[in-house]
């Protein structure tokens, strides 16, 4: 379902440097201002602001290289921790969850798919699309019932609940609506509002302004 997202920062060098660098991700149409990175079937784009910007995103990795995957990763950047621990399972999506920041804060989930499977040893291929991207608004209701409208189906619950976060999408891959100042999990700050957009599978785009209204095209 997610194709391609446009986020900002304020810290395009830094950014550039720990995609390229520490992650070793693809780079792809880099200029003084902005970036893509390549992961798998999805690309993010960075674009330089002047204002501070926060996201929190997923990216799929099979599970049965999850552990290979966050040892990895482990070994070149610190992982955040959540009252002692460095993983979680989610029992809603079988899936096992590591996490690490950004120089600019974002929120990265490594999740594992007890489903899924890669074959042979770890490679950047193992790093199969985003998973989730969340998008932060005080207009939680009435944006859930617009992504519902436009055909993308609520996850595990019969309605929007305006005080946590909500799933939309379907298999491994999901708008994540956070209400804003709550706290994703192996997150210390709240949740902030900024923009971004969102490019569909389907060719369909959804963009949210600074206020955190959304439109779809």
């Amino acid at each position: 379902m997610l194709k391609k997202v446009i986020l900002y920062t304020n810290e395009i060098k830094q950014l550039k440097r720990f995609y390229m660098n520490v992650l070793n991700f693809p780079i792809n149409e880099m200029t003084e201002t902005q970036f893509s990175v390549q992961i798998g079937k999805s690309v993010i784009t960075f674009i330089e602001q002047k204002e501070k910007a926060n996201y929190h995103f997923a990216i799929n990795i099979p599970g049965n290289q999850f552990t290979i995957i966050k040892n990895w990763i482990s070994n070149n950047y610190p992982l955040e921790i959540n009252e002692g621990l460095d993983e979680i399972y989610h029992v809603q999506f079988n899936a096992d969850s590591f996490y690490i920041k950004d120089p600019s804060g974002n929120l990265i989930e490594f999740i594992g798919r007890r489903s899924r499977d890669f074959l042979g040893t770890f490679t950047l291929e193992a790093f199969y699309n985003l998973s989730e991207i969340s998008i932060v608004t005080t207009s939680l209701i009435e944006v859930g019932e617009e992504l519902q409208d436009a055909g993308i189906p609520l996850y595990f619950n019969s309605k929007i609940d305006e005080d946590n976060v909500n799933y939309l999408g379907r298999d491994d891959s999901f708008i994540v609506l956070t209400p804003e100042s709550i706290k994703w999990e192996f997150a210390n700050e709240p949740a902030i509002i900024s923009p971004l957009t969102i490019f569909l599978t389907d060719n369909r785009i959804i963009k949210v302004n600074p206020d955190g209204q959304v439109t779809i095209n």
